[in-house]
């Protein structure tokens, strides 16, 4: 298998991954969002493309509202993108490994993966989930941030 189609089947597992349980919450206050650190990113070839980013995050954001507040801003910042999935760590250097989501085929991600968002703009969905400590499940907590009625 092409390692341009195991990309793309790994961003969809993660996708699904992140969709699979939802947890509808209050709107936090508005926060001034954490700063966030671009190290990695790649574009599928499917239509629509799914642009896949890595970012690093400073492990004390990683609470509920300031995850709402950083998927905002990632949001706003990718505005002109249909379909995106970020990978947050706490960490920049395991955020720039590109071969960070394959190690959840393994069973072993690496302790600095934190965390997934996602938002599909085709579908309307958009989800973050993400743990609040290292070596929590990226799963512990699920938050919808879709626009639905």
């Amino acid at each position: 298998m092409k390692p341009h189609t195991i990309r793309v089947y790994l961003y969809t597992i993660l996708t699904v991954m992140a969709m699979g349980v939802s947890i509808v919450g209050q709107q936090p206050l508005n926060r001034k969002p954490p700063k966030y650190r671009l190290a990695y990113r790649d574009r599928t070839v499917p239509k629509p493309p799914i642009l896949g980013v890595h970012i690093s995050v400073d492990s004390k954001h990683f609470n509920r509202d300031d995850m709402i507040a950083l998927a905002r801003r990632l949001n706003k910042d990718f505005r002109r993108e249909q379909r995106v999935t970020f990978v947050i760590c706490d960490e920049y250097e395991t955020a720039k490994d590109p071969g960070v989501v394959y190690d959840l085929l393994r069973r072993e991600p690496p302790p600095a993966l934190r965390g997934f968002y996602e938002i599909d703009r085709v579908s309307g969905r958009e989800g973050i989930s993400f743990s609040t400590e290292r070596g929590k499940p990226t799963s512990e907590i699920f938050v919808d941030l879709s626009k639905r009625p």
